[in-house]
């Protein structure tokens, strides 16, 4: 009835569609042209979702790169840290580790350079996730450190993420100092 009159309405408001042609208006064949412009409208979300999609993939990858000097580790520690390369490398550290990073939007925030995630590890497990840090890019600090199922870490990886967070810290600055020298310099 009216409802499926509505969503076709929608769909051929959604593609576009002469709203004056009294043709698109009250189509001879109601529920074959309800059923048509529904699937086009559907078919059109999925590829701009698609789209929309393929180039988040390559913003993070772009973000990502410019994040790899936070990779971490020195001989002799019984830790490391390891940078996401990929989306999917977020969503398989929240799926490990039975918490949200992977979805609620850290992948935007690390496109956006608010803030960026970091995987703590054992020296000896590079590949398996054990802790997920996220550091804020305004504030320079970590602002989320948690284990599995957001437990949170012992003390040792406390003091040891905060090493980190140091060398971070120092390099964010000396950058900053050469893009202030590289403003000076084109005046």
């Amino acid at each position: 009835g009216l409802r499926n009159y509505d969503d076709y309405l929608t769909a051929v408001h959604y593609l576009g569609l002469d709203l004056n042609d009294t043709k698109v208006i009250f189509p001879r064949e109601f529920k074959r042209m309800h059923d048509l412009r529904i699937n086009q409208m559907a078919a059109d979300k999925a590829e701009k979702d698609k789209q929309a999609k393929r180039k988040l993939d390559e913003d993070f990858e772009a973000a990502a790169a410019g994040y790899a000097f936070a990779a971490f580790s020195h001989a002799g520690d019984a830790y490391a840290i390891v940078m996401p390369a990929r989306r999917q490398d977020l969503t398989n550290e929240g799926n490990a580790l039975n918490h949200c990073v992977g979805r609620m939007g850290y992948d935007v925030r690390m496109v956006k350079k608010q803030s960026f995630i970091a995987f703590l590890r054992k020296m000896d497990e590079l590949e398996k996730p054990f802790v997920t840090i996220e550091f804020n890019l305004n504030s320079e600090k970590i602002v989320q450190i948690y284990g599995d199922h957001d437990t949170r870490p012992s003390e040792d990886v406390i003091a040891w993420s905060k090493k980190w967070e140091k060398y971070v810290q120092k390099h964010l600055r000396k950058k900053a100092k050469e893009k202030t020298a590289q403003l000076a310099a084109a005046m």
